[in-house]
């Protein structure tokens, strides 16, 4: 992917990170990365965090966290599939507020509810869709 963008990429134990996040903030574009990249953004200008898959608590906190440091409303994107989901999740994602059944996994509480506008989440929105078999 990082590669048909012309995009940097960044793992974990890359030696290349200070030069990797240079370049992004320079270029003001794209950065392919693992989960490794959310402990080092500390910067404006991260607008989008597009996530493949759910991980841990701390990892989804740690790269969610990266977007919006200018106080500019960005958003988050989570693209997964019932069996990306921890058991825990799973049916509740399907059928359910995703923005409540993330926010509940993410900080152990009862988790924030959609306000139902612009933030809804796909399926508070009406708009959820299914790929067949996910």
């Amino acid at each position: 992917v990082a590669e048909r963008m012309d995009a940097p990429f960044y793992h974990a134990g890359d030696p290349n990170k200070e030069v990797l996040l240079a370049r992004w903030k320079k270029d003001n574009g794209v950065m392919i990365a693992t989960t490794a990249l959310g402990l080092g953004v500390d910067f404006a200008g991260v607008v989008l965090v597009l996530c493949l898959g759910v991980y841990s608590a701390i990892d989804m906190v740690q790269m969610f966290g990266c977007v919006g440091r200018d106080s500019s409303p960005a958003p988050t994107v989570l693209v997964v599939t019932r069996d990306d989901l921890p058991t825990e999740l799973g049916e509740r994602f399907a059928t359910g507020c995703r923005q409540r059944c993330l926010s509940s996994y993410l900080n152990g509480g009862a988790g924030a509810v959609c306000d139902f506008g612009h933030n809804a989440c796909d399926h508070c929105a009406g708009g959820a869709t299914r790929a067949p078999g996910s």
